[in-house]
């Protein structure tokens, strides 16, 4: 079905609509003159026909209010939407270790510094690679060069010290080298030369994801990890568009690189 005849069907449907809650209301006053001016008798089918208008309007409010949750439902399916939290990392590690214990087939991470993964799962790695492929995205802490770099910039809109980030990449280079360093292992790493737009967790064919926003201010700082995170699997049009642009920057060497 095309844009305009979905746009088509919606208006009759509408009309349609309008139509029978006029007329139900058109009822009702017809009920309510009934009952004032033919008195006991007027009283007895103005109360019936009253009845039945408002019945006829609870009908309409019923397959409005089904519409609106099948079309809600639709929305959920075509995306993958499963669900979303109000925080990501630590908060909801718990959904991470559920994933990860079943995890088979392929494992994306996509992020700045990814300083909770490491501290969080850093002794996990092995294991995942060897029941799964890991594919992890960090920011290239040198891109795209000059005075301040893409690490730079995350750490001044998060109230950081300059650098922070930078140390928190190098970092995580230097502590999965013998990993990805080894062509055995099934651990690869390479570095974004480009501000990632989202926050990204895939584990097979679910995928975690938030945007990077200005995070809100805490006592600690502006955290990343204080920012929504939702899950969406495949098939599902957001799913699809995740991995495409995973795939998109992993693939490009104008987009990434290996890690010296």
């Amino acid at each position: 079905m095309t844009n305009f005849s979905r746009r088509l069907v919606s208006s009759l449907r509408q009309s349609r609509g309008m139509i029978y809650f006029s007329l139900q209301m058109i009822l009702v006053l017809l009920g309510a003159l009934l009952a004032v001016t033919l008195g006991s008798v007027g009283v007895a089918v103005g109360t019936s026909v009253i009845a039945t208008g408002v019945s006829g309007m609870v009908v309409f409010g019923w397959v409005i209010f089904g519409d609106i949750e099948q079309d809600k439902r639709r929305a959920a399916d075509v995306f993958g939407f499963v669900t979303a939290f109000p925080n990501r990392s630590v908060q909801i590690k718990s959904e991470y270790d559920i994933r990860l214990s079943r995890a088979s087939k392929r494992i994306d991470i996509m992020g700045f510094g990814l300083n909770s993964l490491r501290e969080d799962y850093a002794g996990s790695f092995r294991a995942w690679a060897n029941r799964a492929e890991v594919r992890i995205l960090l920011v290239d802490p040198e891109s795209p060069g000059g005075q301040f770099t893409y690490a730079d910039l995350r750490d001044n809109e998060e109230g950081n010290s300059r650098g922070r980030t930078s140390e928190e990449i190098l970092r995580f280079i230097d502590d999965t080298r013998e990993l990805w360093d080894n062509p055995q292992v099934a651990f690869s790493l390479r570095l974004a030369k480009t501000i990632p737009s989202v926050n990204m967790f895939r584990i097979d064919e679910e995928s975690f994801w938030g945007p990077y926003l200005i995070s809100p201010p805490t006592k600690h700082g502006r955290a990343s990890r204080n920012l929504p995170t939702l899950i969406v699997r495949s098939p599902g049009y957001m799913f699809d568009r995740l991995v495409d642009h995973f795939e998109e920057i992993w693939d490009n060497d104008q987009l990434s690189r290996a890690p010296a």
